[in-house]
């Protein structure tokens, strides 16, 4: 039996749909979180685009104020290193009042302290560039927590920061060093002492979470590299994770060698451009994992998540991130393909976890895309 027709004037109209329904083009009721969006289990995403709860200015002038909560406040008042500021605004005459009454009873009850606003910020950088910051970063984070001492215990250094809206990373001073002109800039191959202990740091570093390498295999690749002998991979591929690997050993290990560490980093990139971007191989995913490990140990996160980006995409072109066709691999290449994957895996999901970005597993609907890693 077909629906009764309702009337244009009696038609019930949400004022604003939330981000998921527009998305999937479904009737949305207006509620945070809206009922279809509790249906699915996805109450965290059920945002209004241009709606929000900002709060005051937290800066020692409007500390006063801080338990007023303003809902239309005008963008062009607030700071750009403010990390909880709005994004947009939502203009007052596309509000209906009944809506404006509702949203108000149910954040008059709430203090500044029961309230978590959606803090995805750009904020600067230790020169004055701006970055993003997601809400699950550590910033995002310490900020709530700044938040609340500052709303228990009043002003103190910690709450007072001046470097509280920054961004600080190590950068490297002056202009870029690693592109290679001068034959003479090649670092030299280390001595066989040298060369086992870095190696055995980089190891101690990475064991058990970044198993990109058979240890075995890659103790014995060694001492053929070093004597000057065929390896189990082609010259320039095994240049390029030995010193890569070299650097991190030396950057690890407890010896004061961090003009060592980046001398052998930036050749080992050096490689990585020159050699391994053409074409994608396994090598290419070791090599741009090993320049993200060391970019993370130099504290440059920005770094490091643009290079995994690389690594991510050749995975996707090798067609790792996929298992539906085990017979075309031989046992090994399946074990190193599933070594790959993984390490991408933790790495992508620390760095997204502390920068507050996506994750290669999201699906463009929240869910997981097809993973070899299942634990």
């Amino acid at each position: 039996m077909p629906t009764k027709r309702v009337r244009q004037s009696e038609r019930r109209r949400c004022v604003k749909a939330c981000g998921n329904c527009k998305r999937r083009k479904e009737r949305c009721d207006g509620q945070q979180p809206c009922r279809r969006c509790v249906i699915r289990r996805v109450e965290g995403d059920c945002t209004f685009a241009g709606l929000q709860t900002d709060f005051a200015s937290v800066d020692s002038s409007s500390a006063k104020t801080s338990d007023h909560l303003d809902l239309h406040e005008n963008p062009a008042s607030r700071g750009l290193f403010n990390p909880y500021g709005s994004t947009a605004s939502f203009p007052e005459n596309a509000i209906s009042p009944s809506h404006h009454r509702r949203a108000s009873s149910q954040i008059s009850h709430l203090s500044q302290s029961t309230v978590v606003p959606q803090v995805s910020r750009l904020i600067a950088d230790g020169k004055g560039r701006f970055m993003f910051i997601g809400d699950a970063a550590n910033l995002a984070f310490l900020k709530v927590i700044r938040r609340l001492v500052r709303d228990r215990v009043g002003s103190c250094p910690f709450t007072d920061d001046p470097l509280r809206h920054i961004m600080v990373e190590a950068t490297p001073e002056g202009r870029p060093r690693w592109i290679i002109t001068n034959p003479a800039d090649i670092p030299a191959k280390p001595s066989h002492e040298q060369a086992r202990y870095l190696l055995r740091w980089y190891l101690r570093a990475t064991n058990c979470i970044l198993d990109v390498f058979d240890e075995a295999e890659l103790l014995k690749d060694l001492e053929n590299w070093l004597r000057g002998e065929p390896t189990s991979q082609d010259e320039e591929a095994m240049n390029c994770l030995f010193y890569l690997a070299f650097g991190i050993g030396a950057q690890r290990c407890p010896d004061d060698r961090d003009a060592d560490a980046e001398k052998y980093f930036n050749y080992g990139r050096f490689l990585a451009v020159s050699y391994a971007m053409e074409n994608p191989t396994n090598n290419t995913l070791r090599s741009y994992i090993l320049i993200t490990v060391y970019l993370l140990g130099a504290s440059r996160r920005n770094s490091a998540f643009m290079h995994l980006g690389v690594a991510v995409r050749a995975a996707y072109a090798l067609g790792i991130h996929r298992r539906d066709n085990p017979a075309l691999f031989s046992a090994r290449e399946q074990e190193t393909r599933e070594r790959l994957w993984k390490a991408l895996r933790i790495l992508d999901m620390f760095l997204s976890a502390s920068l507050g970005l996506s994750s290669i597993a999201a699906g463009p609907r929240g869910s997981a895309t097809v993973l070899l890693l299942t634990g």
